[in-house]
């Protein structure tokens, strides 16, 4: 049987000090013949890793873009993005910010990276197959609103529903193995419809940033504790056997997710190389 080989090219944190960390997320996928890379974090840094792990992303089958905010884009700027589809849904260069205070910083794609982006851009408006059983499945709107991310539309900004958001599910013998980026749309709600789209199957592997941080600056959590706790309750009720967590859930919402979750939920920081 195949394994799908998973190596974290950029995460917040890393293994060892050989490697770079930045806020953001880049996953290199193998998968068969397949050689994906999902996300690229927010600068060179995914690069500089992939040579120190002894890859070259120079025969890469495809890219992902799990959604339109800069610390999962901004890699893009160094690759050559004529050399293989670029995966995105449609809205993923609509310009993205974060409020604090009174201030919009803007956090979406690198402006000099739109038109590029555009011109190769492949988007994503249904669930495709882009490879033998690798899926894509656009989220759409949702109400899971975060209340300091905003997205624009002509002059006017407004809470972003994360519209621009999608995942990436491989069907295998084991299970599903679902990645996402940072989960905007609610982990509890990604893994369900997951589940939903390909019935009698169960998560072998849930992977991702599950957006639990409150600001990154700080270090805080995003939501009260008590709903928290109840993410990992209904986590562990469903039908995933392991949990790998990194990005954006935080360190603090780790923590009460590992309470509930035990030995189910584990972190995975640069460098880390799984065979799945």
């Amino acid at each position: 049987m195949s394994h799908l080989k998973l190596q974290v090219l950029l995460e917040n944190t890393s293994i060892n000090a050989a490697l770079r960390s930045s806020h953001g997320l880049s996953l290199l996928i193998h998968d068969q013949d397949q050689k994906i890379l999902f996300d690229t974090g927010p600068n060179i840094n995914f690069k500089y890793n992939a040579r120190k792990m002894g890859e070259s992303l120079q025969d890469l089958t495809a890219i992902v873009i799990s959604h339109g905010h800069g610390d999962h884009t901004g890699g893009l700027n160094y690759l050559d993005l004529a050399r293989q589809p670029i995966y995105a849904a449609a809205t993923v260069t609509q310009p993205h910010y974060l409020k604090l205070a009174s201030f919009y910083k803007y956090v979406g794609v690198p402006q000099k990276l739109l038109s590029p982006l555009t011109d190769h851009l492949t988007t994503v408006e249904e669930l495709i197959e882009i490879a033998d059983n690798l899926f894509l499945v656009p989220l759409g709107p949702t109400d899971q609103t975060t209340k300091n991310l905003y997205k624009q539309q002509g002059n006017t900004k407004t809470i972003d529903d994360f519209e621009h958001e999608l995942m990436l599910i491989n069907v295998t013998a084991k299970g599903l193995i679902v990645i996402t980026g940072c989960s905007h749309h609610g982990i509890v709600q990604m893994a369900t419809l997951a589940l939903s789209l390909f019935p009698g199957k169960a998560i072998h592997y849930l992977i991702g940033g599950f957006h639990l941080i409150g600001l990154p600056y700080i270090n805080n959590l995003g939501k009260p504790k008590e709903d928290i706790r109840m993410i990992a309750t209904t986590l562990n009720q469903l039908p995933i056997n392991h949990i790998l967590s990194c990005h954006c859930t935080g360190s603090k919402a780790f923590a009460l997710l590992k309470e509930e979750l035990g030995k189910k939920l584990a972190p995975i920081r640069t460098g880390d190389c799984l065979l799945i």
